[in-house]
């Protein structure tokens, strides 16, 4: 985790990031789709077909946390978690698997 955080007594580290504003456009990749949904591979077959794309995003901030601090894996869904903080206070994970996920899709901590 980048400056500034908060590392607590047992190790674990929690991030604070706020948006200049909730609405902010973005763009990524995505593995192209046909028409029926079904991902279309790369000429080798290895992997997706890529293609850009720009969605809005309506987080206003974010909380990161990692529950082991500084010590190893250091992997998002393993021993770190993104929680997205919208403008109509609904929370989601961002990134990651596990309870937390359970936790969140219910909106509650």
């Amino acid at each position: 985790m980048s400056a500034p955080y908060l590392k607590l007594t047992d190790g674990s580290c929690i991030k604070f990031t706020q948006n200049k504003s909730c609405t902010t456009e973005r763009e990524g990749q995505r593995c192209k789709t046909d028409s029926s949904g079904k991902v279309i591979s790369n000429s080798e077959g290895t992997d997706c077909e890529y293609e850009s794309y720009t969605w809005t995003d309506d987080r206003c901030a974010w909380v990161t946390i990692d529950i082991n601090g500084i010590k190893k894996p250091n992997q998002y869904g393993t021993d770190v978690y993104q929680i997205g903080i919208h403008g109509n206070g609904r929370l989601n994970q961002v990134t990651g698997y596990g309870k937390l996920n359970t936790i969140l899709s219910n909106d509650k901590i």
